[in-house]
């Protein structure tokens, strides 16, 4: 028969710091090593191809941008054309202007209704 492995969970040698994690230090260290490690077997464009793709992706913005551009120009146009949408600005009163009257102010708004009083509940 195989030995068994004797060390058992719930052991103190098992359980380690704050169940099972090793500290912060450690952790980050891991981290970052692993990471460098990644980099390292990227295979890195070289300057050529660098270019090219940088060249490549701003072009792709540019026509994006462009058809953002005509389709708000075509629907801009649809809707000022239709009604739906005007260029005008809308006028608006200066805060000094505007009325601080509490009366007017609720007779131009909507009619409040007094909900009825509930009665007590009985204890």
């Amino acid at each position: 028969m195989a030995k068994k492995n004797t060390l058992q969970r719930g052991t103190a040698k098992h359980q380690g710091k704050a169940g099972g994690k090793k500290p912060i230090g450690v952790r980050f260290k891991n981290f970052f090593g692993g990471i460098r490690a990644e980099l390292k077997r990227v295979s890195w464009p070289d300057k050529k191809r660098l270019k090219q793709s940088t060249v490549t992706v701003l072009a792709i913005i540019l026509m994006f941008v462009v058809l953002v551009w005509v389709f708000d120009t075509v629907i801009r146009s649809v809707f000022t054309a239709s009604g739906f949408y005007s260029a005008k600005p809308v006028e608006t009163k200066p805060a000094s202007e505007a009325s601080t009257d509490v009366g007017q102010i609720a007779s131009q708004s909507a009619v409040f209704v007094k909900a009825p009083a509930m009665a007590e509940p009985q204890i």
